[in-house]
């Protein structure tokens, strides 16, 4: 048994949140590469989605490309367990809420009267009202996948080799490292709660999202107690006084498929332009 979860811990690598498998091509990419296209792929989104009618196309692109990377980099399955329930009531309260307050194009698929007032849902409306929120939830599942695919030695790393001043740097490193700790904490409340009959294994979505919700307040209050600790401890060893990082013994070098990968992303940004 011992040897079995051996294995099993070596074929997956710890991350920002959870973890992800040691073997992805995604996982091992220099977070520079991973962080640039990420940045370039939302740029990208952000433009087709400021014209007047976004382009669908694209959008879907984006976001089959951040669904693959999910199943390629194995995150894919935390991703369905804490946050995709969230993500998914939020799409749908951005889609009704454009169809309602966004009514665009003629020749309705269908009129609905309330209130006195009557709503149109055209093709042209449910077009747009599609393309915008395929470019949310691309934007969304990228930014995910890159917190859940990466390292925080991996980022701090990078960030000292961009020659970032140290404080900048180790404040960044300890929200990275933060966020694990937080879900963490996220884990156990949930387990506490379903302890004591507070929790909720409901498959409605909605009861989900709420028992989600109910989980803020011991969170937040975990967190403040942690931040204040910290700051106590970090003063009390001298932090002031310090002026750098240690070296790194694993430091991940730009190779040709992070070349690569930053051409990608370039092209992706490129695409928007190219379409007017």
């Amino acid at each position: 048994m011992e040897s079995k979860n051996q294995r099993a811990e070596k074929r997956m690598v710890k991350t920002i949140l959870f973890s992800a498998r040691s073997s992805s091509f995604y996982v091992n990419m220099n977070p520079i590469a991973k962080f640039a296209l990420l940045i370039m792929l939302s740029v990208g989104v952000v433009i087709s989605m400021l014209h007047a009618v976004p382009d669908l196309q694209y959008n879907l692109l984006v976001l089959v490309l951040a669904v693959g990377f999910l199943i390629e980099s194995g995150t894919i399955k935390y991703l369905v367990k804490s946050y995709l329930s969230l993500l998914l009531v939020a799409l749908m309260v951005m889609m009704v809420w454009w169809i309602i307050f966004n009514q665009v194009g003629s020749n309705p698929i269908l009129s609905v009267s309330f209130l006195g007032a009557t709503l149109h849902i055209t093709y042209l409306s449910l077009y747009v009202g599609i393309g915008k929120v395929s470019g949310y939830a691309s934007m969304a599942l990228m930014t995910l996948l890159t917190i859940m695919s990466t390292r925080d030695a991996d980022i701090i790393s990078a960030l000292n080799k961009l020659k970032l001043p140290f404080k900048l740097v180790f404040f960044a490193s300890l929200i990275a490292r933060s966020l694990n700790i937080m879900a963490d904490d996220l884990n156990s409340i949930k387990q506490a709660q379903f302890a004591r009959g507070a929790g909720s294994n409901s498959d409605n979505i909605f009861k989900r999202v709420s028992a989600f919700m109910m989980l803020s307040i011991p969170l937040t209050t975990s967190i403040i107690k942690r931040s204040v600790d910290m700051g106590f401890a970090l003063e009390s060893r001298g932090f002031s006084k310090t002026k750098k990082f240690s070296n790194f013994i694993d430091e991940k070098r730009m190779r040709y498929s992070d070349f690569t990968i930053i051409a990608f992303g370039i092209f992706m940004l490129l695409l928007p332009f190219m379409a007017q």
